[in-house]
């Protein structure tokens, strides 16, 4: 089994990359159920363990904090998520612990044989909905990059003959409270 994976808090703006690109890849595509498996897995805690058990692979796609250019992606390996300190990802006890459930999982025998973390540098993380213009123009290369991991690993992913609504709630929220000009 593939797991695609979105980790966010979608009230922080760009903290919402993960789960966006989630959306916007079951929304453009079609996987072989059974074969992969997408999931918006909010701000887990400790519970991220268990989501990372009896998996062949496993994509997360998440904002990582780094002094670079919002909106760049940096690609980190299971190798690099299992290094102490890892530049730019989260560290408090009040977001997810990747490290410490990647290790988890591990020590029962039972943790993914391959990860890769698809992370792009956000421009803003203050409350609100939305994605800033450079991370929500990182979600379509995430999504192909995504693609062409799966279709590495002998993954069919058929395109959708139209975009499907992405259905996210944020996205409504968004487009709801945003300012319109007076005529």
């Amino acid at each position: 089994m593939i797991c695609v994976y979105g980790l966010c808090n979608v009230l922080l703006c760009d903290d919402c990359f993960g789960p966006s690109a989630v959306r916007r890849l079951e929304a453009a595509y079609v996987l072989p159920e059974g074969e992969v498996r997408l999931a918006d897995l909010g701000t887990p805690g400790l519970d991220l363990a268990s989501h990372l058990l009896d998996l062949d692979t496993l994509i997360f796609l998440d904002t990582l904090s780094l002094d670079e250019v919002p909106g760049s992606l940096h690609v980190l390996t299971k190798e690099d998520l299992l290094r102490e300190h890892v530049k730019g990802l989260r560290q408090s006890t009040h977001e997810a612990g990747i490290r410490e459930a990647i290790l988890t999982a591990d020590l029962v025998g039972r943790g993914p044989a391959e990860i890769l973390f698809l992370g792009v540098v956000p421009a803003c993380l203050e409350s609100g909905a939305g994605l800033s213009p450079a991370v929500e123009r990182a979600i379509e290369p995430v999504v192909e990059r995504t693609v062409a991991e799966l279709e590495a690993r002998g993954i069919a992913v058929v395109p959708r003959d139209a975009r499907a609504e992405t259905g996210a709630w944020w996205e409504t929220v968004r487009q709801r409270t945003q300012v319109q000009p007076v005529p």
